[in-house]
């Protein structure tokens, strides 16, 4: 099988999914911008350290979205070849 897995530090740890806006926040780790703000507003903490969190606290991870969009452009590329 030629596909390739998505390396874990592209995957969201609320979603467990690829992620297209990623955002670090100010427990260390990124996560998808919509999940995190959902979990924040549900929540009003870090759902990995519990320490308390808001919405000022998220910030756009640019470097860790476009390796992201070159991977999925890489993986589409090889797709159309096989």
């Amino acid at each position: 099988d030629d596909f390739e897995e998505e390396p874990p530090q592209f995957l969201c740890p609320i979603t467990q999914e690829l992620m297209t806006e990623p955002v670090n926040c100010k427990d260390g780790v990124t996560y998808e911008r919509s999940a995190i703000l959902d979990w924040i507003d549900r929540h009003g903490t870090s759902p990995t350290t519990r320490e308390p969190l808001n919405n000022s606290h998220v910030f756009p991870n640019l470097v860790l979205k476009e390796m992201i969009q070159e991977f999925r452009r890489s993986k589409n590329a090889k797709l159309k070849l096989n």
